[in-house]
């Protein structure tokens, strides 16, 4: 089965928050993390990130901003073609430079979380 949108980190703070939003809107979602956490709503768990990014074409990065390149680097080459990738801790160079070495130089990169959001609700739930 693939899912609408994967959450890496869904056990986390923001990871949580973010697949009981999608959940509650009809997406289907799988969440990856080294535990698994009870939020209300239809989530599949995995301990697998790369299992997770296989099954979906959206992937919300909700890490620890130290551990962010580190899992990228290692979900980058299980990525769908075309995949969008939302990375919500924060915006550093290590960060950006990975982004771009693996999704190509016309890569997206937004400052503005809240506006990403704002935009993919327009575009997905309304």
């Amino acid at each position: 089965m693939d899912f609408d949108i994967a959450i890496i980190g869904g056990a986390g703070r923001m990871g949580r928050l973010f697949a009981k939003y999608f959940s509650s809107k009809k997406f289907s979602v799988i969440a990856s993390d080294v535990v698994t956490a009870k939020i209300p709503g239809k989530i599949s768990w995995t301990n697998s990130n790369i299992k997770a990014v296989k099954k979906s074409k959206i992937v919300l990065i909700a890490v620890p901003p130290e551990k962010v390149v580190q899992v990228f680097e290692k979900i980058a080459p299980h990525l769908k073609n075309n995949s969008t990738i939302i990375e919500i801790t924060s915006i550093k160079k290590r960060i950006v430079a990975a982004l771009r070495k693996h999704t190509g130089k016309n890569s997206g990169i937004e400052r503005k979380n809240k506006f990403i959001y704002k935009k993919l609700a327009k575009r997905w739930l309304f």
